[in-house]
């Protein structure tokens, strides 16, 4: 079981901290500012997003939202050559038609 401990920001619950460990050894009040949950998931990678963990309470589960963020140079690099072979192949359509 995992001990997820969360702040309030904007009416959801986000999660600050994980504890993995035998959660009987936790004390009550740090029990008390937390989640126990069975399992955490993994985040879905998505380009040009970040995951941001938050837990609902009533349900005892953790989920993602994703934010926006700048590409890193590897995506940016990516998403240039793929605009470049659409722009090259309508070229090449164009030009041997």
């Amino acid at each position: 079981m995992l001990l997820v401990l969360y702040k309030s920001v904007d009416d959801k619950n986000m999660v600050s901290s994980i504890i993995n460990l035998n959660v009987a050894d936790v004390p009550q009040d740090v029990k008390d500012s937390g989640v126990i949950v069975e399992s955490i998931p993994d985040p879905e990678a998505q380009p040009g997003k970040t995951a941001v963990a938050y837990v609902d309470v009533t349900n005892k589960a953790v989920y993602y939202e994703y934010v926006g963020r700048p590409l890193m140079p590897e995506e940016r690099i990516a998403q240039l050559e793929q605009q470049l072979k659409i722009t090259q192949d309508a070229l090449d359509a164009l030009l041997l038609a």
